[in-house]
């Protein structure tokens, strides 16, 4: 062989061995985000294993070893850093899984033409594209559309929640609309609710933004266009709560149900592992890359239907086709352009939609304080604030309360708990105090008698005072007010097996409802001897009015227990509304006046007033199907006053009890409501008196 010779073949070894279809490869991804997200980042993940397992299987003599960076787009330099060392390491593939990474991975796709570059960048491929450089997609919006079919169907409430990253991209916009679109296919009176994250990956403000669509806006499935598996988890604690309502979310990324179970509806999940074989392959067989198949219709699937789901559900899955959904024949340019703000959308593809904004963050509330959403009577959308903590609990993650342990206590607003202020010790003045005292007692035992005679004058001039200090704080006729209405349990039968022992046990709990009252500065209307309806300004009032009443309720103690063991049992409805009120005179209570501890009698130990109303009759309605020992709050009510308050709530959804109306044969009652859940007031015992068709 000449020297030649010789020297070609070396360079054409030299030239084999540096080729793309060398015997040894390296891929190497970056990951937009962590892989514990159970979402985009754990799906991405998935893929790299999978296509590895594929390569080698077809190729087993190749020396193919993969690696990958998790989150990141959240390091310094957006993943330059990254892209630079994957380089230095050998990485004869990179993979950047994210639109995020155009600009970190841009520069190095002209440095480096050797290496081949995938950028996943969603509708778009990059204007710039040399050829090593494949950008690859998703178009899931076939899949939404099917998922809201889904959604639509299962829908008892008739409203839908969404909560989207970025309305204004794309990709997003276009699962929504579809969504929405199957969602009305199924159920044309529904609405679909969206309330936009502003992050790709945010799992504290995406789990508060599926409570508020779910807990205010009573949502009963909640679909998620995000990076986290937030949504899913959310459902799935729901799913624990007793007697929950069906509530669901429609997660997307990952197969959520493996995680989530059962409260995964569907999901819009990717397998990418198709599109990363494929780059590989070409780059181990030594073939320049190709844009062909990168945006493959077999990434985007739909999970299976849960099990939980009705028969309705599944038939409407089944009739539901891919191929039928709003975007068929829009052209790559028209989808690029889609976005849901400014008006950008065709009507035909938000009709039944509501934007409800950007979401607040939990992580915007300064500690001691949470965020609170209501829906704003104005324009039906939801209007959310960073609302102080009352006294007695605390916040440090923006997004519940919670009550400060035992033997300490906060001031409203605080961020932690402490021990109260230390009482002052005894001095010597104390002492003389305690002295002087003591003669004071010796005085009073003496003028018992005289004491005795003048308490009902006092109790009469109390009531007086107490009629003026009430009628100063109730407001005006048909203006809005919350009303806390208390009922007793079997209140006949208690009366009938012990009428001595029930009216003390009355007694003990007027004053303890009473005593709440006052301090809370609401009013009491009118009502029989063991119902009482009290009025408040507003529903944080009522809530915490109702709440300090429960507690101090269950805390009558053993002289009043019936049987040795049980008492009777107090459950607690409230109403925000329309109240129409007036002086009125009271009704005396079953059995006769009130009897006191000196002997004495009055029709009633406190001043009463008629109250009427929407709110009125809606609270005594609630009272009908309450468990006794349960606190029940209007669905509205709940969300205006309950999340700045140490409880938490259990969703009720529209909870049915049926109970016959005499001649008129049986009545289906539907009111959306939430349980309160209160620290040291245990859930009640349900009964099965009611029949539930939930």
């Amino acid at each position: 062989m000449s020297c030649a010779a010789a020297l070609f073949v070396f360079l054409a070894l030299v030239v084999t061995a540096l080729a793309p279809g060398a015997a040894a490869l390296k891929t190497c991804y970056m990951l937009f985000g962590p892989l514990s997200d159970l979402g985009y980042s754990f799906a991405h993940n998935l893929a790299r294993t999978e296509a590895h397992r594929r390569l080698l299987a077809e190729r087993p003599a190749l020396e193919l070893s993969s690696r990958y960076v998790e989150s990141a787009f959240f390091a310094p330099d957006r993943g330059a850093q990254v892209v630079q060392g994957f380089v230095d390491e050998g990485c004869a593939v990179v993979h950047a899984t994210a639109p995020g990474f155009a600009d970190a991975v841009r520069p190095f796709v002209a440095r480096y033409p050797n290496v081949t570059f995938s950028l996943q960048n969603a509708f778009n491929a990059p204007s710039w594209q040399p050829a090593n450089l494949v950008a690859y997609g998703s178009r899931s919006y076939r899949q939404w559309y099917v998922a809201g079919v889904a959604a639509g169907s299962h829908s008892v409430t008739g409203a839908v929640g969404f909560v989207a990253a970025h309305t204004d991209i794309p990709e997003v916009a276009a699962a929504v609309a579809a969504f929405n679109v199957g969602v009305h296919r199924s159920n044309p009176s529904a609405q679909v609710h969206v309330l936009e994250v502003g992050s790709w990956f945010d799992p504290e403000t995406d789990r508060s933004a599926a409570r508020e669509l779910h807990e205010v806006l009573d949502c009963d499935v909640v679909a998620h266009f995000g990076d986290s598996n937030a949504v899913a988890a959310y459902a799935a604690a729901v799913e624990k709560e007793p007697r929950a309502p069906r509530f669901f979310a429609v997660p997307m990324h990952t197969q959520a149900n493996l995680f989530s179970g059962d409260a995964v509806l569907t999901c819009v999940h990717s397998d990418w592992s198709g599109v990363y074989h494929a780059i590989n392959a070409r780059r181990a067989g030594g073939l320049a890359a190709t844009q062909a198949g990168m945006w493959s219709p077999s990434v985007p699937r739909l999970c299976t239907v849960s099990p939980r789901a009705d028969a309705a559900t599944f038939a409407a899955v089944r009739r539901a086709n891919v191929s039928d959904n709003p975007f068929d024949g829009w052209s790559d340019a028209a989808l690029r352009a889609l976005s849901l703000k400014d008006g950008r959308a065709p009507r035909e593809l938000t009709a039944g939609l509501t934007d409800h904004g950007r979401a607040l963050a939990p992580a915007s509330c300064r500690p001691g304080t949470v965020v609170v959403c209501r829906v704003d009577r104005g324009n039906a959308s939801l209007a959310c604030a960073c609302t102080p903590c009352l006294a007695g609990a605390f916040a440090t993650d923006g997004q519940q309360c919670q009550p400060c342990a035992a033997g300490l206590t906060s001031a409203a607003g605080a961020a932690i708990c402490a021990p109260p202020a230390a009482t002052a010790a005894l001095t010597g003045a104390a002492l003389a105090g305690v002295a002087v005292a003591v003669a004071a007692l010796v005085l009073i035992t003496a003028a018992g008698v005289a004491v005795g005679v003048r308490r009902r004058y006092r109790r009469a001039a109390a009531d007086r005072a107490g009629a003026h200090r009430a009628a100063a704080n109730m407001p005006k006729s048909g203006a809005a007010a919350t009303v806390v209405a208390f009922g007793v349990a079997d209140a006949a039968g208690f009366w009938e097996a012990d009428a001595g022992l029930m009216r003390a046990f009355v007694e003990r709990y007027l004053a303890e409802v009473r005593a709440a009252t006052a301090a809370h500065r609401g009013f009491e209307a009118s009502g029989e001897a063991e119902s009482v309806l009290v009025v408040a300004d507003a529903p944080a009032t009522g809530v915490a009015l109702a709440v300090a009443a429960m507690r101090a309720v269950q805390d009558i103690p053993a002289p009043y227990l019936f049987d040795g063991a049980t008492k009777p049992a107090v459950s607690v409805t409230i109403v925000h509304g329309a109240v129409a009120v007036e002086t009125a005179t009271p009704p005396r209570p079953p059995g006769g006046a009130h009897h006191h501890s000196d002997g004495s009698s009055s029709a009633h130990a406190q001043p009463y007033f008629s109250a009427s109303g929407a709110a009125v009759d809606a609270a005594l309605a609630l009272q009908v199907v309450a468990e006794p020992g349960e606190l029940l709050a209007e669905a509205d009510t709940a969300g205006w006053a309950v999340v700045n308050l140490p409880l938490g709530t259990c969703s009720l959804g529209p909870r049915r009890r049926r109970h016959l109306l005499g001649d008129a044969g049986p009545d289906c009652a539907v009111t959306a409501t939430r349980r309160l859940e209160v620290p040291g007031i245990p859930r009640p015992s349900y009964s099965t008196k009611y029949a539930y068709d939930e």
